[in-house]
């Protein structure tokens, strides 16, 4: 009996051996599976962080948010510091980069001031085309036309505009430097002009003519504006613009 006794006790040793040889092996099993899982989690995680990483600019879309930066600073200074005040010290504060950046694009003060001019004479152009819409075929729309005009002449872009033409008046190199902004705007213009008038039988010189009238009567309003006139001003004289400009049109 003692002999069975230990026999069976020697048995059971072992068998409890095998479960815990089992259920170390179960458990590693799982802690293995746990691991790879933890990886594999963590590469398709950074998988993912390539993925939709942002993306890092190149150097042209870098040079072109600088010289945005610059010509939004320049354009934003004329209307509110005026001429003088737009140095190139000044400008770099408000754009945020230094004056070596500046220079890097543009080789002068001038040059800056002819870019933002430019910039301006775009701005404006897309805007007459998208709030001036033609032909018109009433006296009120083109009352409701030259209104616009109005408004898009007191903007910060045409203030800026104003500020570099009377700057340019005593300065030739300034002038020369605005030129091409100044013919290309007056060309943006006298299309504008010309779809706003398409219906009607007008020739080519003297529409040039009735446009230079149109703005300059524009141009000192939006001058005034700050200084004299009223918003009931603004409204009578748009309104009598509309009434000598209808007649020419029906000539």
């Amino acid at each position: 009996m003692g002999g069975l006794e230990d026999t069976s006790s020697g048995s059971r040793g072992s068998h409890a051996f095998s479960v815990v040889q089992n259920v170390f092996r179960i458990q590693s099993g799982v802690s293995r599976r746990a691991t790879c899982s933890a990886q594999s989690e963590q590469s398709l995680s950074f998988a993912r962080s390539i993925c939709h990483a942002p993306e890092v600019p190149t150097q042209t879309e870098r040079r072109e948010q600088t010289i945005a930066r610059l010509l939004d600073a320049t354009i934003a200074s004329l209307d509110e510091a005026g001429y003088a005040g737009t140095t190139t010290a000044a400008v770099c504060a408000r754009a945020g980069v230094s004056q070596g950046a500046l220079f890097r694009h543009f080789p002068s003060r001038r040059a800056v001031l002819a870019a933002a001019a430019e910039e301006v004479a775009r701005r404006q152009g897309a805007a007459f085309a998208r709030r001036v819409r033609g032909p018109v075929a009433s006296r009120a729309e083109l009352r409701e036309a030259l209104a616009e005009l109005v408004a898009l002449g007191a903007s910060p872009e045409n203030r800026t505009w104003h500020e570099l033409m009377l700057a340019a008046r005593t300065d030739e190199a300034l002038r020369a430097e605005l030129q091409p902004a100044t013919e290309a705007y007056h060309r943006v213009l006298m299309g504008e002009a010309a779809a706003l008038y398409a219906g009607f039988d007008l020739d080519p010189e003297r529409l040039r003519a009735l446009l230079r009238v149109v703005i300059s009567v524009v141009d000192g309003l939006a001058i005034a504006i700050p200084l004299t006139h009223t918003a009931e001003d603004v409204a009578a004289a748009v309104d009598q613009l509309a009434a000598l400009v209808w007649p020419v049109l029906q000539e």
